[in-house]
């Protein structure tokens, strides 16, 4: 069995390359980055069961059925919610796993759109 931190990555890449192609724009036109950070989590809970990632996989659930709603208030305060959850740590997950899901969010989430301010995890912790 691989590696549950490199398919972390390989999905991290993937999605990365994936909003190139895409493009910023249509960012705000559908739920496409919600439902990849919810398969990444998903998958991730799959491989690795130890780690509680269902408290993230309902937080972007809620992020989604925000988006499906076009409640931005809600998107924004959800995201903001989980910012801050992954960087303390919170619910037992991995400080790999934390950075790694931290680093998914701020690259497939449409930040400016939803005014949202990436906290610096190491000041959140403190």
């Amino acid at each position: 069995m691989a590696d549950p931190r490199i398919n972390l990555v390989c999905a991290l890449v993937a999605a990365c390359a994936l909003s190139l192609l895409v493009g910023t724009p249509a960012l705000s036109l559908d739920t496409w980055w919600s439902d990849e950070i919810i398969r990444v989590l998903s998958t991730h809970q799959a491989e690795v069961p130890v780690e509680n990632i269902g408290p993230y996989l309902r937080k972007m659930h809620e992020v989604r059925r925000a988006l499906i709603r076009n409640d931005d208030r809600t998107v924004k305060v959800e995201l903001n919610s989980m910012f801050h959850m992954l960087a303390m740590r919170s619910h037992g997950v991995s400080d790999t796993t934390a950075r790694e899901l931290f680093n998914l969010l701020v690259i497939l989430t449409p930040l400016k759109e939803y005014g949202i301010i990436v906290p610096d995890p190491e000041l959140e912790r403190q």
